[in-house]
């Protein structure tokens, strides 16, 4: 992929974070900030992400990110008004989608150590080396 693939697409769903972070300034994609801020200004929090959308507005919404055309506020669009579980279902649609997963890999043994260290001593800086180690097994795009 290339900065030209980029810019000339404009796709919001990036094939990878990585390539994301380097070809746009913002650290956070826009679909994941503008949505969460829709969630959380319509204060749905108990099970959001369990109830799914209507699969047409969820498609049709990602198209929306996807060309740029997405409205500068959701709520302005009544047929999101109407459906308000598609706007954290393309949430969830976005993160599936990575072909990479949001933590490396290889972190997770590391997390799953650090984890029960912590879990079995009280003082938490026994584990902070543990969690040292995974973190330096994520990517440079993680850091921004």
């Amino acid at each position: 992929m290339s900065y030209y693939y980029f810019r000339r697409t404009r796709l919001k769903f990036a094939p990878n974070l990585a390539y994301y972070f380097i070809y746009y300034i913002c650290p956070v994609p826009d679909v994941v900030v503008r949505c969460t801020r829709f969630v959380e200004s319509h204060g749905l929090t108990d099970g959001v992400y369990r109830v799914s959308g209507i699969t047409s507005n969820i498609k049709r919404l990602r198209s929306l990110f996807d060309l740029g055309t997405a409205p500068p506020s959701l709520h302005s669009e009544p047929w999101i008004s109407q459906d308000l579980h598609c706007v954290p279902a393309l949430v969830k649609l976005f993160f599936r989608d990575l072909p990479r997963p949001l933590i490396a890999e290889e972190a997770f043994p590391l997390l799953r150590e650090a984890l029960a260290i912590r879990e079995a001593n009280s003082d938490s800086r026994v584990a902070l080396d543990h969690f040292r180690k995974a973190l330096y097994k994520l990517s440079a795009g993680h850091y921004k």
